[in-house]
């Protein structure tokens, strides 16, 4: 009788090892996810991997092989890099190994930084599957379209921080010269400089404190961001893309809803992305700040020809401020065309990127 059970069992054990193993990989998927798609330079992000078993059987060894950005750092410990990160020639790559019970999942963890702005997709990746006895194991190639996209850092130049500082403080200027007294906004604290007809009253008696009437204003201010690419280094280009993210934060800072032009080849999660209607808060910067952060250098039209499109959608009250490498002597009708639609200054910034001492 114990001769027959075992007889039973090694044919049972040789009938898996040699049908169910192979099979074993029909009921084997993997796919990872970030916790976000957009981030910051150096910003921790997590990726989850995810191996299912849809079979009824466990699967004692899992290894999931993936290629990593070549630039990127690992946010782990030296032991859990040891077990779980494979140094490759040029890049590291993931080597996750598991086992996964019948139907169900083994999850994997990672976190990771990348140190510049740019697109990263991941595609290919290798899992593979072990047989039973440990003998023989099986692999398999597969493909997930994922991407994990890293905005520009803001600009450090003083140059353009300086020229921003001063368009912003004539905008403020501009917005409360035309403050309408009939249309109040709320109160703000008194500073000392607002004439003793803001003060509210009412508003001061309850508090104890100060307080003006903050008044709505009678005029829109219209702010159009245009980024121009063409004959741009990839040091001036980037240095572009830091400004135009400085210069949209502080619009964002002050509640000024801006528009947004390029001829670059910037693309957004749906498609490319050349215009951004006027809009305001974190949507519409974060939506901006993916098409910068994909941006790859290449120019899709003449600074004449983006000056134009930018003329068809004129309106009045408008400041446009003009991120570009540095400006040549056939960017003077582009220039023109710009400070005809403009019933401002243009403000003018240019990304210089690293500039060469002179001996």
């Amino acid at each position: 009788m114990i001769i027959a059970i075992v007889v039973v069992l090694i044919a049972l054990v040789l009938y898996l090892e040699f049908h169910w193993s192979e099979r074993a990989m029909n009921h084997i998927s993997y796919r990872s996810e970030y916790d976000r798609i957009l981030a910051e330079p150096g910003e921790v992000i997590t990726q989850t991997a995810v191996v299912t078993n849809t079979g009824y059987l466990p699967m004692m060894y899992v290894r999931v092989f993936e290629n990593l950005p070549k630039d990127i750092r690992i946010e782990e410990s030296d032991e859990w890099m040891a077990r779980n990160i494979s140094a490759l020639l040029f890049n590291l790559a993931s080597n996750f190994k598991m086992y996964v019970l019948p139907r169900s999942k083994a999850k994997l963890k990672m976190r990771f930084s990348l140190p510049r702005r740019g697109e990263y997709e991941r595609n290919e990746y290798k899992i593979e599957v072990g047989d039973l006895l440990g003998v023989k194991s099986y692999i398999r190639n597969g493909t997930q379209r994922e991407k994990m996209v890293i905005m520009p850092r803001n600009t450090d130049d003083p140059v353009a921080l300086k020229t921003l500082g001063g368009l912003m403080g004539d905008i403020s200027v501009r917005r409360f010269i035309f403050e309408d007294p009939v249309l109040t906004m709320g109160f703000r604290e008194y500073t000392g400089r607002e004439p003793m007809k803001s003060i509210s009253w009412t508003k001061t008696a309850r508090s104890g404190e100060l307080y003006v009437k903050q008044y709505d204003h009678t005029t829109e201010t219209n702010v159009v961001v245009v980024l121009n690419v063409e004959n741009g280094t990839l040091e001036q280009l980037e240095s572009c893309y830091e400004i135009v993210r400085t210069a949209c934060e502080k619009l964002e800072q002050m509640h000024l809803p801006y528009e947004f032009y390029t001829n670059g080849d910037l693309r957004s999660p749906i498609g490319s992305l050349s215009w951004m209607e006027e809009g305001l808060g974190e949507k519409h910067f974060r939506a901006l700040m993916y098409g910068l952060g994909s941006a790859n250098g290449q120019c899709l039209g003449t600074f004449e020809e983006l000056a134009m499109r930018c003329s068809k959608r004129k309106k009045s009250g408008t400041s446009y401020i003009l991120v570009t490498p540095p400006l040549r002597a056939n960017s003077d009708k582009a220039l023109e065309i710009l400070r005809g639609i403009s019933d401002y200054e243009v403000c003018i910034l240019e990304g210089k990127g690293i500039q060469e001492e002179k001996p």
